[in-house]
Protein backbone atom coordinates (compact mmCIF):
# COMPACT_ATOMS: atom_id res chain seq x y z
CA UNK A 1 0.00 0.00 0.00
CA UNK A 2 1.03 3.84 -1.01
CA UNK A 3 0.50 6.27 1.72
CA UNK A 4 -2.04 8.83 0.89
CA UNK A 5 -2.03 12.47 3.34
CA UNK A 6 -5.10 11.78 5.75
CA UNK A 7 -6.86 15.09 5.79
CA UNK A 8 -9.48 14.12 8.15
CA UNK A 9 -10.69 15.17 11.83
CA UNK A 10 -9.03 12.32 14.55
CA UNK A 11 -6.49 12.66 17.20
CA UNK A 12 -2.73 11.40 16.24
CA UNK A 13 -0.16 12.75 14.31
CA UNK A 14 -1.47 11.15 10.93
CA UNK A 15 -4.93 13.09 11.07
CA UNK A 16 -4.27 16.28 9.51
CA UNK A 17 -8.03 17.93 9.81
CA UNK A 18 -10.36 19.28 7.06
CA UNK A 19 -9.57 21.47 4.39
CA UNK A 20 -11.42 24.85 4.58
CA UNK A 21 -13.03 25.98 0.94
CA UNK A 22 -10.95 28.72 -0.72
CA UNK A 23 -12.77 31.90 -2.31
CA UNK A 24 -12.11 32.61 -5.96
CA UNK A 25 -11.31 36.19 -6.89
CA UNK A 26 -11.73 35.67 -10.51
CA UNK A 27 -15.80 34.51 -10.95
CA UNK A 28 -18.97 36.94 -10.73
CA UNK A 29 -18.98 40.50 -9.54
CA UNK A 30 -17.83 39.48 -5.93
CA UNK A 31 -14.79 37.50 -4.47
CA UNK A 32 -16.06 34.05 -3.31
CA UNK A 33 -19.04 33.85 -5.31
CA UNK A 34 -17.06 30.80 -6.81
CA UNK A 35 -15.33 28.83 -4.04
CA UNK A 36 -12.97 25.78 -4.59
CA UNK A 37 -10.95 23.47 -3.63
CA UNK A 38 -8.72 21.43 -5.68
CA UNK A 39 -6.68 17.76 -4.20
CA UNK A 40 -4.15 16.82 -5.94
CA UNK A 41 -1.69 13.61 -5.70
CA UNK A 42 2.12 13.46 -5.96
CA UNK A 43 4.42 14.84 -3.11
CA UNK A 44 4.91 18.34 -4.62
CA UNK A 45 2.36 20.81 -6.69
CA UNK A 46 3.25 20.73 -10.34
CA UNK A 47 4.88 24.45 -11.47
CA UNK A 48 1.04 25.28 -12.72
CA UNK A 49 -0.50 24.50 -9.85
CA UNK A 50 2.49 26.23 -7.99
CA UNK A 51 1.61 29.27 -10.19
CA UNK A 52 -2.38 28.97 -9.28
CA UNK A 53 -1.99 28.19 -5.73
CA UNK A 54 0.18 31.61 -5.18
CA UNK A 55 -3.06 33.31 -7.32
CA UNK A 56 -6.08 31.48 -5.21
CA UNK A 57 -3.67 31.34 -2.08
CA UNK A 58 -4.66 28.08 -0.80
CA UNK A 59 -6.46 26.48 -3.01
CA UNK A 60 -3.92 23.68 -4.34
CA UNK A 61 -3.31 20.45 -1.58
CA UNK A 62 -1.39 17.73 -2.18
CA UNK A 63 -2.38 14.72 -1.26
CA UNK A 64 0.69 12.31 -1.95
CA UNK A 65 -0.18 8.73 -3.16
CA UNK A 66 2.10 7.38 -5.11
CA UNK A 67 5.28 7.30 -3.61
CA UNK A 68 7.36 4.49 -2.75
CA UNK A 69 10.10 3.60 -0.91
CA UNK A 70 13.18 0.66 -1.63
CA UNK A 71 12.09 -2.44 0.69
CA UNK A 72 14.29 -5.52 1.47
CA UNK A 73 12.97 -9.05 0.05
CA UNK A 74 10.19 -11.04 2.17
CA UNK A 75 10.01 -7.62 4.50
CA UNK A 76 8.09 -5.08 2.87
CA UNK A 77 6.34 -2.52 5.26
CA UNK A 78 4.04 0.39 3.93
CA UNK A 79 4.57 1.76 0.98
CA UNK A 80 7.81 -0.53 0.29
CA UNK A 81 8.72 -2.09 -3.14
CA UNK A 82 11.30 -4.83 -3.39
CA UNK A 83 13.70 -3.58 -6.55
CA UNK A 84 12.55 -0.76 -8.52
CA UNK A 85 8.88 -1.56 -10.43
CA UNK A 86 5.65 -3.17 -9.04
CA UNK A 87 1.74 -3.64 -10.11
CA UNK A 88 -0.83 -1.25 -9.26
CA UNK A 89 -3.66 -3.15 -8.58
CA UNK A 90 -6.43 -0.40 -7.60
CA UNK A 91 -5.53 3.41 -6.57
CA UNK A 92 -9.15 5.63 -5.07
CA UNK A 93 -9.65 9.09 -2.94
CA UNK A 94 -12.24 9.15 -1.19
CA UNK A 95 -13.53 12.89 0.48
CA UNK A 96 -16.23 14.01 2.23
CA UNK A 97 -18.06 17.65 1.73
CA UNK A 98 -19.66 19.02 4.61
CA UNK A 99 -21.41 22.21 4.80
CA UNK A 100 -20.55 24.73 7.74
CA UNK A 101 -23.32 24.54 10.35
CA UNK A 102 -23.54 28.40 11.45
CA UNK A 103 -25.47 30.31 14.81
CA UNK A 104 -27.31 33.38 12.98
CA UNK A 105 -29.19 36.26 14.71
CA UNK A 106 -32.86 36.24 12.85
CA UNK A 107 -34.46 38.12 11.42
CA UNK A 108 -31.27 39.64 10.88
CA UNK A 109 -30.93 43.49 12.07
CA UNK A 110 -30.06 46.61 9.43
CA UNK A 111 -26.24 45.72 11.33
CA UNK A 112 -27.14 41.97 11.38
CA UNK A 113 -26.34 38.90 10.08
CA UNK A 114 -28.08 39.32 6.60
CA UNK A 115 -24.90 38.57 4.80
CA UNK A 116 -24.64 35.66 6.30
CA UNK A 117 -28.23 34.33 6.07
CA UNK A 118 -27.96 34.79 2.58
CA UNK A 119 -24.78 32.61 2.37
CA UNK A 120 -25.28 29.78 4.59
CA UNK A 121 -29.14 28.98 3.78
CA UNK A 122 -29.40 29.25 0.09
CA UNK A 123 -28.34 25.76 -1.34
CA UNK A 124 -24.99 25.37 -2.60
CA UNK A 125 -24.55 23.75 -6.01
CA UNK A 126 -21.16 21.72 -6.41
CA UNK A 127 -19.81 20.18 -9.45
CA UNK A 128 -16.74 17.81 -9.09
CA UNK A 129 -14.10 16.79 -11.67
CA UNK A 130 -11.68 14.09 -11.51
CA UNK A 131 -8.87 14.80 -14.56
CA UNK A 132 -5.20 14.07 -15.47
CA UNK A 133 -3.43 16.01 -18.12
CA UNK A 134 -3.00 14.53 -21.42
CA UNK A 135 1.01 14.34 -22.32
CA UNK A 136 2.49 16.47 -24.80
CA UNK A 137 2.58 13.32 -26.86
CA UNK A 138 -0.92 12.37 -27.02
CA UNK A 139 -1.78 15.39 -29.33
CA UNK A 140 -1.72 14.23 -33.02
CA UNK A 141 1.15 15.80 -34.86
CA UNK A 142 -1.02 17.48 -37.55
CA UNK A 143 -2.89 19.46 -34.76
CA UNK A 144 -1.35 23.30 -34.94
CA UNK A 145 -0.14 24.33 -31.66
CA UNK A 146 -0.16 28.01 -30.11
CA UNK A 147 2.38 29.33 -30.18
CA UNK A 148 1.70 30.04 -26.07
CA UNK A 149 3.55 27.56 -24.26
CA UNK A 150 0.83 27.95 -21.24
CA UNK A 151 -2.10 27.26 -24.07
CA UNK A 152 -0.04 23.90 -25.09
CA UNK A 153 0.63 22.60 -22.05
CA UNK A 154 -2.37 21.40 -19.45
CA UNK A 155 -2.70 24.56 -16.70
CA UNK A 156 -6.16 24.25 -14.53
CA UNK A 157 -5.18 28.14 -14.42
CA UNK A 158 -5.30 28.64 -18.49
CA UNK A 159 -7.62 25.44 -20.51
CA UNK A 160 -9.16 23.75 -18.19
CA UNK A 161 -12.24 24.40 -20.06
CA UNK A 162 -13.44 25.28 -23.61
CA UNK A 163 -15.78 28.01 -23.84
CA UNK A 164 -18.73 28.15 -26.33
CA UNK A 165 -16.33 30.24 -28.62
CA UNK A 166 -14.32 27.16 -28.81
CA UNK A 167 -11.29 29.43 -26.60
CA UNK A 168 -9.28 27.38 -23.73
CA UNK A 169 -10.50 28.63 -20.57
CA UNK A 170 -9.33 28.59 -17.20
CA UNK A 171 -9.67 28.57 -13.21
CA UNK A 172 -7.66 31.98 -13.51
CA UNK A 173 -9.95 33.30 -16.53
CA UNK A 174 -12.73 36.31 -15.71
CA UNK A 175 -15.79 34.39 -15.77
CA UNK A 176 -19.40 34.26 -14.67
CA UNK A 177 -20.05 32.56 -12.19
CA UNK A 178 -22.83 29.77 -14.72
CA UNK A 179 -19.40 29.44 -16.71
CA UNK A 180 -17.58 27.35 -14.44
CA UNK A 181 -20.96 24.84 -14.15
CA UNK A 182 -21.54 25.02 -18.11
CA UNK A 183 -18.21 24.61 -19.90
CA UNK A 184 -16.91 21.72 -20.89
CA UNK A 185 -13.73 20.00 -19.72
CA UNK A 186 -11.12 20.70 -22.58
CA UNK A 187 -10.12 17.16 -23.72
CA UNK A 188 -7.51 18.43 -26.22
CA UNK A 189 -5.89 18.97 -22.79
CA UNK A 190 -7.24 16.71 -19.96
CA UNK A 191 -8.40 13.40 -19.21
CA UNK A 192 -11.73 13.66 -17.61
CA UNK A 193 -11.69 10.47 -15.28
CA UNK A 194 -15.11 11.57 -13.38
CA UNK A 195 -17.67 13.82 -12.70
CA UNK A 196 -20.08 14.16 -10.35
CA UNK A 197 -23.11 16.90 -9.49
CA UNK A 198 -24.76 17.32 -5.99
CA UNK A 199 -26.19 20.35 -3.99
CA UNK A 200 -25.93 20.90 -0.03
CA UNK A 201 -27.28 23.50 2.59
CA UNK A 202 -26.24 24.36 5.55
CA UNK A 203 -28.00 23.39 8.82
CA UNK A 204 -28.81 27.18 10.22
CA UNK A 205 -29.26 27.35 14.04
CA UNK A 206 -31.30 30.79 13.95
CA UNK A 207 -31.38 33.08 17.56
CA UNK A 208 -33.02 35.83 18.79
CA UNK A 209 -31.36 38.84 19.87
CA UNK A 210 -31.07 38.91 23.70
CA UNK A 211 -32.19 35.44 24.23
CA UNK A 212 -30.11 32.93 25.93
CA UNK A 213 -30.49 29.80 27.66
CA UNK A 214 -31.89 26.15 26.24
CA UNK A 215 -34.52 25.87 23.21
CA UNK A 216 -32.81 29.03 21.95
CA UNK A 217 -31.05 27.36 18.57
CA UNK A 218 -33.91 25.63 16.27
CA UNK A 219 -33.16 24.12 12.55
CA UNK A 220 -35.47 26.48 10.05
CA UNK A 221 -35.49 26.61 6.43
CA UNK A 222 -34.88 30.87 6.46
CA UNK A 223 -35.93 31.38 3.30
CA UNK A 224 -38.46 28.57 2.34
CA UNK A 225 -35.74 26.91 -0.23
CA UNK A 226 -36.35 23.00 -0.64
CA UNK A 227 -34.63 20.89 2.04
CA UNK A 228 -31.09 19.34 0.84
CA UNK A 229 -28.49 17.29 2.45
CA UNK A 230 -25.65 18.59 4.31
CA UNK A 231 -22.81 16.44 3.71
CA UNK A 232 -21.95 13.79 0.97
CA UNK A 233 -19.32 11.51 0.63
CA UNK A 234 -17.65 10.09 -2.55
CA UNK A 235 -15.49 7.57 -3.19
CA UNK A 236 -13.45 6.97 -6.87
CA UNK A 237 -11.30 5.05 -8.64
CA UNK A 238 -8.83 6.39 -10.55
CA UNK A 239 -7.17 4.52 -13.34
CA UNK A 240 -3.67 3.02 -12.96
CA UNK A 241 -1.53 0.93 -15.74
CA UNK A 242 -1.57 -2.65 -16.51
CA UNK A 243 2.08 -3.08 -16.74
CA UNK A 244 4.17 -2.43 -13.96
CA UNK A 245 5.18 0.83 -12.30
CA UNK A 246 8.95 1.84 -12.52
CA UNK A 247 9.91 3.89 -9.56
CA UNK A 248 12.53 6.37 -9.47
CA UNK A 249 14.83 5.37 -7.06
CA UNK A 250 17.63 6.41 -8.07
CA UNK A 251 17.42 10.33 -7.82
CA UNK A 252 16.48 9.86 -4.23
CA UNK A 253 18.67 11.34 -1.93
CA UNK A 254 16.46 9.63 1.71
CA UNK A 255 17.48 6.79 3.25
CA UNK A 256 16.01 3.82 2.05
CA UNK A 257 15.67 5.59 -1.27
CA UNK A 258 12.15 7.11 -2.25
CA UNK A 259 10.20 7.82 -5.56
CA UNK A 260 7.42 8.11 -7.45
CA UNK A 261 6.29 6.60 -10.79
CA UNK A 262 8.72 7.65 -13.86
CA UNK A 263 6.59 5.45 -16.55
CA UNK A 264 3.18 6.56 -15.48
CA UNK A 265 0.77 10.00 -15.12
CA UNK A 266 0.11 9.72 -11.63
CA UNK A 267 -0.69 13.22 -11.08
CA UNK A 268 -4.47 13.44 -10.67
CA UNK A 269 -6.40 16.52 -9.92
CA UNK A 270 -9.87 16.60 -7.37
CA UNK A 271 -11.67 20.04 -8.29
CA UNK A 272 -14.50 21.12 -6.29
CA UNK A 273 -16.75 23.89 -7.36
CA UNK A 274 -19.14 25.61 -5.65
CA UNK A 275 -21.92 28.34 -5.66
CA UNK A 276 -25.18 29.73 -4.32
CA UNK A 277 -28.17 28.67 -6.13
CA UNK A 278 -29.42 31.78 -6.94
CA UNK A 279 -28.43 33.91 -10.36
CA UNK A 280 -28.69 37.38 -8.30
CA UNK A 281 -26.92 36.22 -5.19
CA UNK A 282 -23.42 38.01 -4.56
CA UNK A 283 -23.25 36.52 -1.71
CA UNK A 284 -19.70 34.37 -0.58
CA UNK A 285 -20.36 30.50 -1.17
CA UNK A 286 -16.99 29.09 0.88
CA UNK A 287 -19.43 27.71 3.97
CA UNK A 288 -17.73 24.53 3.60
CA UNK A 289 -15.28 22.01 4.07
CA UNK A 290 -13.40 18.84 2.49
CA UNK A 291 -12.39 15.83 4.49
CA UNK A 292 -10.04 13.37 2.07
CA UNK A 293 -7.53 10.29 1.95
CA UNK A 294 -7.16 7.52 -0.08
CA UNK A 295 -5.22 4.33 -0.75
CA UNK A 296 -3.30 2.93 -3.42
CA UNK A 297 -2.73 -1.13 -3.50
CA UNK A 298 0.19 -2.85 -5.54
CA UNK A 299 1.65 -6.30 -5.56
CA UNK A 300 5.55 -6.32 -5.34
Amino acid sequence: MLPWLNYQNGSGATYLGQLPAIASPYAGNVTGQISMKILQTGQNRTAANDTLNNAIAGSVTTMNGFTASSGVANFNGLGEVCGKSAVMTSSFIRFTITMDPQALEYPPEPDGDVGKVLSYALPHDFRILIVRAKRQNSVDTSVALSTNSELNEPALRTNLFIDENGDYKGLEDDTSVADLFNWSVNTQKWEKCHEMRTTLKAMILPYTAGNTGAGVYTRLNLDGTPKYPSQVTYKKYLPVPKKKVTFGFEDSTATPPSGQPTNFNYVYHTIVLCRLQSSTSQNPSATWNIQANGSTAMLD
